[in-house]
């Protein structure tokens, strides 16, 4: 059990300093121990017990802050010690001087002989204004160093306000003080350094074949080394008979029951032989003096039962081994916004949408999410296509096909449904979320899946929400949790700030890194937007019909015309690439780049695929049409020499391959418009058609057609081997159903069916 006495030193009034506050440079005392508890304590500048347990290096076994508290602040304060001439001269003090002190030892059953052997001693203490004589237990540590614990002037009927009966040494670590070790191989472990003591004096005399040992700062302290007890075959721990506090924590109990497991099958633990109605606290000490005697205590061990062993978790990273330098954090960090839809859903993140009753909350997310599995865009902006799982437990399945049958679902979409979800589950969620690797979570409702004790209203909402933002994180998704607002429309909005309106603490806003907020009324509808990046506040529209979204406007990013050439003509050598290829191709930085890719998408003159991580660009091209004429309006894609010149060419497309004809010859290639006439090419062009022409000598060995040509005729029912860069290269399945220009795959040994881009199947021979 970890008390806060044992790693910081309090004054006698219970205070001290923070080491968190120390780290910001506060030098009050604002740490202070909560009278009438069992050790508990605040910081009154509000810092958390995470925090200040991970200051010291006794860091929480659940979650705690990420701070990063210095190491000078971090390491526990000096630790005090004692020589052997100072414990001689102390228990010396006790014998011959000590008058209240020897006789209250004597009282309890402490002979002259006990007191030496233990070198019992006294010594005057300052506790502020207060001067006391304090009975010593000292604990020697290494040879001739010694520690000790204090227990203050226990003859006076009360001590002054603010002093407790214990104080101890600061830096006393937890450690195992053997008082009887004869060699057995049973060990009686016992809760106090007095009842240790009188539980071996009574056994000096017997045939007791039992060592006796106690924790130097407590039953509930689990010493950091085992050692001392790896020879014992049979570990009993007696405990304190606490009743339960205000939280209904027994530290004698549970202190017990912690250590049992800590120690593992050896260990049981023993209830002290006591009356029919003991009192509150009642010890070894306690029993001894009440006549119970050697016998009792081994009866009690026959009776001793072994704890339940917890599961074991995994140890966290130490803040030491979680620091990074700046250089590593520039190295590391993506030098652009990765988004899912462009300037609305970054990827990676933790975002709410909020409106209030009937507002159309679930149909905006269902169109996000059908967006997302089929790459189309939404609100006119470009999006990231991926695997979705879609939580539905508020509607019915026959509103949800209903619904998704007016947005004209195609029925092979990879979106995967859950009915039913608890936040309890997320284990099993992160387990699913790594085979299926959705883009996309969609939570329908944030209060559905909740199934903790906290209140809305609540700060504990934050702590509720921080495991989902931590996933999205981990597992590169967008998590969209649906959530309500108080009541808002698009009149009313104007005098509000709308994200204010979210129903419950604003520690979901808080949590949650970024929020959509629809505002509606019968004339039309809102979206307000803020994610991390930007706020936008726009004018959409719901369609009725086919209940979907629209933008009443057009999307508006501009991007540098040079570059967007740059973009394009690279893509025209290389056919296909990445976003890191274009940078080393182009020399454009990434956040410019993306925004260039991102435009030249939503224009449809690049495509985008690749669900997961590794997304591909490839160029797309219009139809050229046979006239002068109609080839005016394309003169923006055309080179000066191409306007000049009169050309007579029939352009076959199907986004993925182009067939130029021209005088009964045929080129494939993912390029411009390629003429019989050298003359009128550049060179880049007549580079290109020469790379061309060796392609297709090339490919007629193998085939009729170019593999571009061929993987389009991939067909339901072919049996296709997937290639790298995906995740699942290697493996062969069969194709399910192709939905351009992705393709869903089957394969009995997976529990769900993948979309896979085209362009990553090969045929399985």
């Amino acid at each position: 059990m970890f008390k806060i006495t044992d790693h910081i030193e309090f004054d006698h009034k219970g205070r001290a300093h923070c080491p968190v506050c120390l780290s910001d440079g506060k030098k009050s005392k604002n740490l202070s121990l909560i009278p009438n508890t069992d050790g508990a304590y605040r910081c009154h500048r509000g810092c958390s017990s995470e925090d200040i347990r991970a200051a010291i290096g006794q860091p929480k076994n659940e979650n705690f802050g990420d701070r990063v508290v210095p190491t000078a602040i971090a390491k526990p304060p000096k630790r005090v010690t004692h020589t052997q001439a100072e414990i001689e001269k102390n228990h010396q003090t006790l014998i011959t001087e000590s008058k209240l002190a020897k006789q209250w030892l004597n009282d309890r059953g402490f002979t002259d002989a006990t007191l030496s052997k233990y070198k019992l001693g006294i010594c005057l203490r300052t506790f502020g204004k207060n001067k006391l004589w304090c009975v010593t237990i000292p604990y020697e540590i290494s040879k001739g160093v010694w520690q000790r614990k204090y227990r203050l002037s226990p003859w006076l009927e009360s001590l002054p306000d603010g002093l407790k009966d214990w104080t101890q040494d600061t830096g006393l670590t937890s450690r195992f003080h053997f008082t009887k070790q004869d060699g057995n191989k049973k060990l009686m472990l016992v809760e106090g350094d007095w009842d240790a003591m009188m539980l071996t004096q009574v056994s000096l005399d017997a045939d007791f074949p039992y060592d006796i040992a106690t924790n130097t700062t407590g039953c509930g302290n689990i010493p950091s080394d085992l050692s001392p007890i790896d020879s014992y075959e049979e570990i009993y721990i007696f405990y304190d008979l606490d009743q339960p506090d205000a939280k209904g924590k027994r530290p004698g109990p549970d202190g017990a029951i912690a250590i049992a497991k800590a120690i593992g099958e050896r260990a049981k633990v023993c209830t002290v032989p006591h009356p029919e109605n003991p009192k509150d606290k009642y010890d070894t000490s306690d029993s001894l003096k009440d006549g119970f005697t050697l016998d009792d205590f081994i009866k009690a061990t026959k009776e001793a039962i072994a704890p339940t062993a917890s599961p074991k978790t995994e140890k966290k990273p130490s803040l030491k081994s979680r620091l990074t330098t700046t250089a590593e954090l520039m190295a590391r960090a993506k030098d652009y916004t990765d988004w899912l839809i462009d300037e609305i859903l970054p990827i990676n993140e933790l975002i709410l949408l909020a409106a209030s009753p009937r507002a159309g909350k679930s149909l905006m997310a269902m169109n996000i999410a059908q967006c997302v599995a089929s790459g189309t865009n939404f609100l006119d902006r470009p999006v990231t296509q991926g695997n979705v799982i879609y939580v539905q437990c508020e509607d019915s399945e026959t509103k949800t096909k209903q619904r998704a049958i007016a947005q004209g679902w195609d029925e092979n979409l990879p979106v995967f449904w859950l009915d039913k979800f608890k936040l309890s589950e997320l284990d099993e969620l992160i387990e699913l979320a790594k085979e299926i690797q959705p883009r996309l979570i969609v939570l329908d409702t944030l209060s559905r899946i909740r199934d903790d004790n906290a209140t809305e209203s609540s700060a504990e909402m934050g702590r509720v929400l921080e495991p989902l933002q931590e996933f999205a994180k981990h597992h590169n998704c967008c998590i969209l949790p649906i959530h309500h607002t108080g009541k808002i429309n698009i009149d009313n909005a104007k005098a509000l700030d709308v994200f204010e309106t979210i129903r419950g603490s604003s520690a979901i806003r808080a949590t949650c890194r970024g929020t959509l907020v629809i505002a509606a009324n019968e004339t039309g509808y809102r979206l307000c937007v803020e994610n991390g990046y930007n706020k936008q506040d726009l004018k959409v529209s719901l369609n009725l019909t086919d209940l979907t979204w629209k933008l009443l406007g057009k999307w508006g990013m501009q991007v540098d015309a040079p570059q967007t050439e740059q973009v394009l003509d690279s893509l025209t050598k290389v056919e296909h690439a990445t976003l890191e290829q274009l940078h080393e191709l182009t020399g454009i930085n990434k956040a410019s780049l993306y925004k260039v890719l991102s435009r030249l998408v939503h224009d449809e003159k690049i495509s985008k695929t690749g669900s997961q991580r590794n997304v591909v660009y490839s160029r797309l091209f219009q139809k050229l049409a046979k006239t002068q004429s109609d080839k005016s309006d394309m003169s923006d894609l055309l080179s000066d020499s191409e306007n000049q010149t009169p050309q007579t060419i029939e352009v076959q497309s199907d986004k993925k391959s182009i067939s130029f004809i021209s005088d009964n010859k045929q080129v494939q290639k993912n390029a411009d418009v390629i003429t019989e006439n050298p003359n009128n090419l550049s060179d880049c062009q007549t580079r290109l058609s020469n790379a061309i022409a060796v392609s297709i000598s090339e490919s007629d060995n193998k085939s009729d057609k170019p593999e571009s040509v061929r993987l389009s005729k991939l067909k339901v029912g072919d049996r296709v081997k997937i290639m790298p860069p995906h995740f699942l290269s290697g493996q062969t399945a069969t194709i399910e159903a192709i939905y351009e220009p992705n393709a869903i795959l089957k394969n009995d040994s997976w529990a769900v069916n993948p979309s896979v881009d085209i362009s990553l199947l090969k045929r399985a021979r």
